[in-house]
């Protein structure tokens, strides 16, 4: 059986793998004004905007809280 595999880029995360596995792009290159939306036209936000200093920040959506937290090898893990 082959495994479907994707990529998403955005400037700042790059998803690759049959599960869509995110890895974070810390990269300090200023974004252009064209890379500031990806293909739809969703607005891209920069990690460092996001997280400053920190590896964990908190999205609040719906009522609910989700946590979203840079791990040790640079990936992105959002939990409830």
């Amino acid at each position: 059986m082959e495994q479907n595999k994707q990529t998403l880029r955005i400037p700042f995360l790059q998803a690759t793998g049959p599960r869509g596995t995110l890895h974070l792009n810390r990269d300090k290159t200023p974004v252009s004004s064209r890379e500031a939306t990806d293909v739809c036209g969703a607005r891209c936000i920069s990690s460092d905007s996001l997280f400053g200093n920190c590896n964990e920040i908190c999205i609040r959506h719906c009522g609910a809280d989700y946590r979203l937290r840079i791990t040790r090898q640079d990936k992105l893990i959002l939990t409830k």
